[in-house]
């Protein structure tokens, strides 16, 4: 498929759905070998367009969380994305690689996959 074509339909679909209306996400973090991670900082942003992107490269700055959650001890977080857009959803832990996921278009809500966070490494500067 073109990219014109994904492009309009993606317009079509948006052009579908109430743009005001909230859309809840929510999923699971665990470790690298299954066990349920708490306390792992969830925060979604917008995708920004062109325009904004080259904005915030010249500022250099990063687009503006619009909503964080934290997840229990079993794993578990919610958050609302405050309307239908492109979203990215990060997930980060002290001592563990962060994550990045594109949730891109988010149109309804979404029960994610179990997220896996592996192991970070030291790293010594002399």
């Amino acid at each position: 498929m073109t990219t014109l074509r994904r492009f309009a339909s993606i317009v079509l679909l948006l052009g579908s759905v109430p743009l005001a209306a909230e859309v809840r996400i929510g999923g699971k973090v665990t470790s690298a070998d299954g066990e349920p991670l708490a306390k792992v900082q969830v925060s979604l942003a917008p995708v920004p367009g062109a325009y904004e992107l080259a904005r915030l490269h010249l500022a250099a700055a990063s687009p503006e969380v619009a909503e964080t959650a934290a997840s229990d001890g079993e794993g578990l977080f919610a958050l609302t994305a405050p309307g239908v857009d492109f979203w990215t959803l990060r997930i980060e832990k002290p001592g563990f690689v962060a994550r990045q996921l594109g949730l891109r278009p988010l149109l309804d809500a979404a029960d994610l996959a179990t997220l896996e966070l592996e192991p970070g490494r030291e790293i010594t500067v002399r």
